[in-house]
């Protein structure tokens, strides 16, 4: 009896423990992530300096604890896959973000949304291309009649259209019922920050690559 007596009591400082270092690196994880966001925050406001005058908020990439970036958003990018090309700006739709704390080795999760541009390690978007005026179309392959996606870093984030969303005006359609796709037209506000980024996309992948040099 007494060595089944010693067993249990064991066991349940065991679990103790195990529960106590989750909770501690739950927290541990939590802080090395905000530290991360607030620095690339500060970075971000400094290297989009030159691009102020586009918006009031576009130093923040429009994101905050009043508008956080989630899925369903649709966001203003830059193409990370620009070497050896012309830079793009897109419209893309967040389909999911991804954050880690920073370390290295540490893994990439899934997490419900952010109120920094630099909380998310990534976010995994489907890109909409201009179609006319200030309609974007999320057919990106027409003879497959397809959508892309596109895996989006932190760094290349340009602006959140969270506020502006509810006046953009959104309809489904379809070839056919195997293949839909979806129509979105801009407010003129976004229409005007899509405009001037596409204008000064020069401007902005130098403003991305200082970024990515902090």
């Amino acid at each position: 009896m007494s060595g089944a007596n010693r067993q249990i009591c064991h066991t349940g400082a065991f679990a103790v423990n195990h529960s106590s270092q989750v909770g501690a690196r739950a927290k541990t994880k939590f802080a090395l992530q905000s530290a991360t966001g607030s620095e690339f925050a500060f970075c971000h406001m400094n290297a989009f300096t030159p691009l102020q005058d586009i918006h009031e908020h576009m130093l923040t990439g429009n994101v905050s604890d009043i508008i956080p970036l989630q899925r369903g958003h649709f966001i203003v990018v830059l193409h990370p896959h620009t070497k050896n090309k012309t830079p793009e700006i897109l419209l893309g739709e967040v389909e999911a973000i991804y954050t880690n704390s920073g370390a290295c080795g540490s893994k990439h999760e899934w997490i419900e949304s952010v109120n920094k541009v630099g909380v998310p390690s990534y976010v995994m978007v489907r890109v909409f291309h201009p179609s006319h005026g200030m309609a974007y179309s999320s057919l990106a392959f027409h003879p497959l009649q397809a959508s892309a996606f596109i895996r989006i870093p932190a760094s290349h984030i340009l602006f959140l259209f969270a506020t502006l969303s509810s006046s953009f005006s959104r309809i489904s359609l379809a070839s056919d019922h195997a293949h839909p796709f979806q129509l979105v037209t801009l407010c003129p506000t976004a229409a005007m920050v899509m405009d001037k980024l596409c204008d000064k996309v020069v401007l902005v992948l130098t403003c991305v690559r200082d970024l990515q040099a902090y």
